[in-house]
């Protein structure tokens, strides 16, 4: 019998604990937000340290796919333009991350 487990954390300013789940995590969902809700924000408009985080998931070898989980604010066409941006945003970061990690 095969068990899974869903992992649900928040990555906040006491730092990122990407090394002790890397040997489980086999996929993201991918929001930013303020600080002070979970505002379902497009990585990139808020407060969160991406480029940490892509060089904790670069150090410890993810492979998993970020899934954007993104608030429905606006109309559909909005939307798909700050999904977009926000798939821009982190391919930038993960070619910016491959040379400034230190990896």
């Amino acid at each position: 019998m095969s068990t899974k487990l869903v992992f649900a954390f928040e990555i906040s300013d006491n730092g990122i604990r990407i090394h002790k789940l890397s040997g489980h995590l086999r996929m993201l969902h991918a929001n930013d937000n303020r600080g002070d809700r979970d505002d379902h924000l497009p990585p990139g408009e808020g407060h969160i340290d991406w480029l940490s985080l892509v060089c904790q998931l670069i150090k410890w070898r993810f492979q998993g796919p970020l899934i954007l989980e993104l608030a429905g604010h606006g109309t559909p066409d909005e939307i798909m333009e700050r999904a977009r941006r926000a798939r821009e945003f982190l391919n930038d970061l993960s070619r910016r991350a491959a040379g400034e990690c230190g990896v």
